[in-house]
């Protein structure tokens, strides 16, 4: 490979896969982290680069696979709700699903998903239309688009697992823990009480 790409090229994707193979929590991230590489590449085969796992831009992109995927799994978590825990799981099923990790299912799926926007039942931020929320007398507390949650007050980035009740991270460059509906900073949006 190192013939065709030359050294720094194989370096830049050594570091980027290695980063990845880092992460402790790989099998929870695995299918943003597969998005996230679907991406790196077929933007290299368009316009080849060096792929430098320190910049802001690929961090961001990183976070913004992240947070798409969470938003994802949030919907399919509200809708498959009691129907995959307990002595009543479909464990040829899984066995099905296990063996096919890349294909997936193209049956529709009906929406059941709180909006982290708005409050409303049935479709996600980055589709939101609506002009007020969901509970009258409040103002919007974050706005959204496909890189994910940002907060209106400063643009920073909200983040989306804390929305889900799923991220115990944090730190200067982790996305601020705020509910997206309310903006208390001690629950996310599924646990809000005041939507």
């Amino acid at each position: 490979m190192q013939s065709v790409a030359g050294l720094k090229i194989l370096e830049g994707f050594s570091r980027h896969y290695d980063n990845i193979l880092a992460d402790p929590e790989l099998k929870t991230w695995f299918p943003a982290y597969r998005e996230f590489d679907r991406k790196i590449r077929a933007q290299f085969f368009t316009s080849p680069y060096i792929v430098d796992i320190q910049d802001s831009e690929y961090r961001s992109a990183l976070q913004s696979a992240k947070n798409i995927f969470l938003l994802s799994s949030a919907s399919n978590s509200s809708q498959s709700k009691g129907s995959s825990v307990g002595p009543h799981r479909d464990h040829a099923k899984e066995k099905q699903n296990r063996s096919k990790p890349y294909d997936r299912d193209d049956a529709p799926r009906q929406r059941t998903i709180v909006c982290f926007r708005c409050g409303r039942m049935g479709h996600s931020a980055p589709s939101c239309k609506e002009t007020n929320p969901s509970r009258h007398g409040r103002d919007f507390v974050i706005f959204a688009n496909k890189d994910g949650l940002f907060r209106i007050l400063d643009n920073r980035p909200v983040c989306m697992g804390f929305n889900c009740a799923r991220c115990l991270a944090g730190g200067n460059n982790h996305p601020v823990h705020i509910c997206s509906l309310c903006g208390d900073s001690h629950h996310g949006a599924v646990n809000c009480t005041r939507n």
